[in-house]
């Protein structure tokens, strides 16, 4: 599978776009507008400190997901016929995190099992490594071995489908996402962890041959 190939080939480099401004969420949020502008700062997902000792985790049951965010460490191209994929440098500038997603969880007695995202918030970011639409919509992914989320998203048309295919005559394509769970810290209602993603570049709305692109990064999300 890509997504295995792209995992073993170690891909989860941290920190390959850019230096980190690691802040929390009470951080951010203290934080004027002056701060932030320029600083790319809105372009971070929060981290979490660590949590107390003996935390235990979140109790069994579903939650609500009020703020999720995703921010890519690195991307890598595959093109059609290569069988590695090679590294990238984006040339878009730091607009490529997405965040204030919201959907539903469910937690059982050994962890996260299940995480739906539907369409609000910013769910898709134009990138130009290759012409694509970074995104997570509609993400559905449950708990599989070693407590990783593996699912799959949708992928729309990086030139837009309402202007450009009006009728929607371009099907549509899916990508294929896995999550690690690596901090929950239960008092402040806060997770954060790892995601490796594959999804195809644009293909120009079936006009082009597309290319399999391999996202890492971390993502956070709030829940109540």
């Amino acid at each position: 599978m890509a997504l295995a190939t792209a995992i073993q080939l170690g891909l989860m480099a941290p920190d390959a776009l850019a230096t980190r401004d690691a802040l929390s969420y009470d951080d951010l949020q203290s934080l004027t507008y002056l701060e932030v502008k320029g600083s790319g700062l809105a372009n971070r997902c929060p981290i979490i400190p660590p949590p107390p000792t003996g935390d235990k985790g979140l109790s069994a049951g579903s939650y609500e997901v009020t703020q999720f965010c995703m921010e890519p460490d690195a991307f890598f191209v595959r093109e059609e016929g290569k069988k590695d994929f090679d590294p990238s440098k984006v040339l878009t500038r730091q607009t490529y995190t997405l965040d204030m997603m919201t959907g539903k969880i469910d937690v059982g007695s050994s962890g996260l099992t299940k995480l739906a995202l539907n369409k609000d918030g910013i769910d898709f970011a134009a990138v130009g490594v290759v012409p694509l639409l970074f995104t997570a919509r509609n993400l559905s992914a449950e708990a599989a071995a070693g407590g990783v989320l593996r699912g799959m998203y949708d992928v729309p048309s990086y030139r837009g489908a309402t202007f450009m295919d009006p009728k929607k005559q371009t099907p549509g394509r899916k990508g294929v996402a896995e999550l690690q769970v690596d901090t929950v810290d239960s008092a402040t209602k806060e997770m954060s962890g790892s995601f490796r993603m594959l999804q195809p570049s644009d293909d120009d709305l079936g006009s082009k041959e597309s290319a399999d692109i391999a996202v890492v990064g971390k993502w956070y999300a709030r829940i109540a």
